[in-house]
């Protein structure tokens, strides 16, 4: 009789010093005690190597003064905190979930969702910085970031992704795998060009809802394949990447509203209005973002894949589509982070 041998599990790209690290950091920020980089880095000089590339790695991301680990953090670590929070992520997302079904967008508060999960209200804060910090579930907040007094708003991806058990099972998958968005090279034979692109990887799966992303990965992986796609891509996601910004400011806006008109209102919410910068250089960049997106748009509808091509118009080169995306990525992450850094205090 034959015997079927277990699927050997998923072994994940880490070392024991950096898991290390992780629970470390992780530890540190559920006792209300986050760590200083900089300090860190002084502190630990044998360490800093590892620090960046768990950095570049996507298991920690700068915050302010302190930086803090993300979701996959806690999904590969197995420290008592990390083991903790993963059953309150656990928690917090199936009540969100059922909040979702009878209430659809109607927001939660924090204290709500304390008392519905028998969590303390600082910890239930603390499980939905987690699950906004690269889960795939979208979860927004009245407040950036979160604190004990925001209004939590749930979204379908609680449902369409859920449930948690099998979220965390994609993402271990998906962490071990060797990364091709992140090259496991030196840090010192990585180019600028590499720590952009990851700069802006980052910030969009930070900030960004659920289409931005799917949107931003759309960008990624069309640019060589498919470059009428990619550039149909890359005008779609700053518009959704403006609707994100003025649903989230509750900013009225035609759904038919062009994309110039459309970043014209998100430029005057953030105070990106080139005409009132003071600065002359700051002017002149300010008013290359008009125009890029301008561009954007009218090249989107020359050669994109949403109308078919113009006649007469040859089709787009993949040179053309890399341009297109690179400015489109660029442009969706200055707004976001405009966006989150307006929102501090």
């Amino acid at each position: 009789m034959s015997v079927k041998s277990k699927k050997p599990a998923t072994a994940l790209p880490l070392e024991r010093v950096d898991t290390t690290i992780l629970n470390e950091v992780i530890s540190a920020e559920a006792g209300a005690r986050p760590l200083e980089l900089q300090r860190y880095r002084a502190d630990h000089p044998s360490k800093v190597e590892r620090l960046d590339k768990l950095f570049w790695k996507g298991y920690l991301q700068n915050d302010g003064m302190t930086f803090v680990a993300t979701f996959q953090a806690i999904v590969v670590c197995n420290g008592a905190a990390a083991k903790t929070l993963r059953k309150q992520c656990a928690l917090v997302s199936k009540i969100l979930a059922d909040h979702y079904k009878l209430h659809l967008n109607d927001p939660m508060s924090v204290a709500e969702l304390s008392r519905a999960t028998k969590i303390t209200i600082e910890s239930a804060r603390l499980t939905i910085l987690f699950l906004q910090r690269g889960s795939e579930f979208h979860i927004s907040a009245s407040e950036h970031p979160v604190t004990v007094s925001s209004a939590l708003t749930a979204s379908e991806s609680l449902l369409t992704r859920g449930p948690f058990a099998k979220m965390v099972a994609r993402c271990r998958d998906r962490l071990g795998q060797p990364s091709e968005q992140i090259p496991l090279t030196d840090i010192a034979q990585l180019s600028p060009g590499d720590f952009s692109a990851l700069s802006i990887q980052n910030s969009i799966s930070r900030l960004g809802n659920d289409e931005v992303q799917e949107l931003f990965d759309k960008c990624t992986s069309r640019a060589d394949s498919d470059p009428s796609g990619a550039i149909t891509a890359a005008r779609s996601l700053i518009e959704a990447t403006c609707k994100q910004v003025l649903d989230g400011r509750g900013i009225e806006h035609s759904a038919g509203a062009a994309l110039p008109q459309l970043y014209a209102t998100v430029a005057k919410e953030l105070e990106l209005d080139p005409e009132k910068s003071a600065s002359g250089v700051s002017r002149r960049v300010l008013g290359g973002c008009v125009s890029v997106v301008g561009a954007l748009s009218e090249l989107r509808n020359i050669s994109g894949d949403s109308h078919g091509m113009s006649p007469g118009s040859d089709r787009p080169a993949v040179r053309h589509s890399r341009l297109a995306t690179a400015i489109s990525m660029a442009v969706a992450e200055f707004i976001l982070v405009t966006d989150d850094g307006r929102k501090r205090p």
